[in-house]
Order: structure tokens, then sequence, then C-alpha cells
């Protein structure tokens, strides 16, 4: 996650769910017209994990997008559905309650990179196999949805987070199915395996404890 000083007024959840919709049905519709541009074949679409850090908005990891192309001339960005106003009023308390307004900001990947660097974060890149009119239709979409007026959205930290939103996006993208791996782990509820993150954090642990309530102790699924 990264956070920024930015200040704007978030449109209604249902309009923000509304123009997420239509940005998508609209690159489905138009993969070249949406940003003005042919496809390009050079797309590369990757994953990038980002190991723990130790702030509160950080125990858990992140998950961003990576886009390379280059047509009509290189470039390199990260798409980010982790980034947030950190000065808001009682952020960490509204962080675990999940009434948080998260956004999507695309950055270039060695901005990126730096910050994860300094904060001693690990960072690593999967790369998806994707056709390549599905990966414009990735970027389209993406492009769209960073828009000032689409990037917000209410953020939950266990069902509509950094992640969650990355994992949506692409399938909505593909048209076949992600596989995934099989999930050979024991069953463990939400609170059981955020504590694994928060175990050298009592505070944050407690915190969690206490507001998250009894959602937390559901089993987690495939």
């Amino acid at each position: 996650m990264m956070f920024i000083g930015l200040f704007s007024l978030p449109l209604r959840p249902f309009m923000r769910r509304l123009l997420l919709f239509l940005s998508i049905i609209l690159s489905f519709l138009l993969p070249s017209q949406v940003t003005g541009r042919e496809i390009d074949s050079t797309l590369t679409i990757s994953v990038l994990t980002c190991s723990p850090g130790q702030e509160t908005y950080s125990l858990y990891g992140h998950t961003a997008i990576r886009v390379r192309g280059e047509q009509p001339r290189h470039y390199d960005r990260v798409y980010n559905y982790g980034v947030f106003d950190f000065y808001e009023p009682n952020f960490t308390w509204r962080f675990t309650l999940g009434e948080c307004d998260y956004m999507l900001y695309g950055f270039s990947f060695e901005e990126f990179l730096l910050e994860y660097r300094e904060r001693g974060s690990s960072v690593t890149e999967q790369v998806l196999n994707l056709l390549p009119y599905e990966a414009a239709r990735l970027v389209d979409s993406l492009a769209v949805n960073s828009w000032p007026k689409n990037r917000f959205y209410r953020y939950n930290v266990l069902r509509n987070n950094c992640t969650t939103k990355a994992r949506d996006i692409i399938e909505w993208c593909i048209d076949g199915e992600v596989e995934y791996l099989p999930f050979h782990d024991p069953k463990f509820t939400h609170r059981q395996l955020l504590h694994r993150f928060t175990a050298g954090h009592p505070w944050a642990q407690e915190g969690n404890d206490l507001l998250l309530g009894a959602d937390a102790d559901t089993l987690i699924s495939q």
C-alpha cells in the first residue's frame, strides 16, 4: 500500500460501482479506442507481490499490477489499488472497520520499486500469460479506472482490498478462467490468518481482534 496527500471528494458508493461497471463494459466494446491506440503486441502484464512492512497499513503485504510496452514508445507503469490519504482523521480505526476510501493510481515502476526498497520489502513479479487483446483490454480498463472520477473505492481489510481489486479486474478482462493452485493448508479463519502477520505487533493485533468482530471468525474458502 502507498499513501498520498490528496484531498478529493469521493463519489457515492453506488455511483463508483456504476462507473466501474460501465468503464469495463466500454473497454470490452471499444478496446482500441479507450486510449486512442492500436493493440500493442509488446504488452507484458505482471502481478507484483510485496512482502509485509512494519506500519499498520503494510503488515499484510501488498499486490499491484505492472504494465510494460514499447508502442508508441517505451513505458513501464504500476497500477496500485493501495493508495490512500494517510492524513484522513482516525485512519487506523477506520481502516480496521473497513470505512476507508482507497484509490487506484498509476506510478512509474521505478517510483513504485523505490518505495518498497526503502521500506525493506521484497517485490516478486509473476508475468501473466495473456493474449494480446486480453492484455490490451486490461490496460485500458486500468487506465479508465484510474481516472479521478473512477479511482475511489470503499476499502475492506478482508473482502475488498488492494489485492482483491487486482484479482477482480484481471478476471474481468480475460476470456478464460484463472486457475489457482489448490489450497492445501489446514482450515483457518480470517482471524487466525491475520494473526500470522500481526504476531509481532500486539497493539495492531488487539485492535483487529476488537474491531473486526465475528466476521473474522469465518473459515477461509478456496
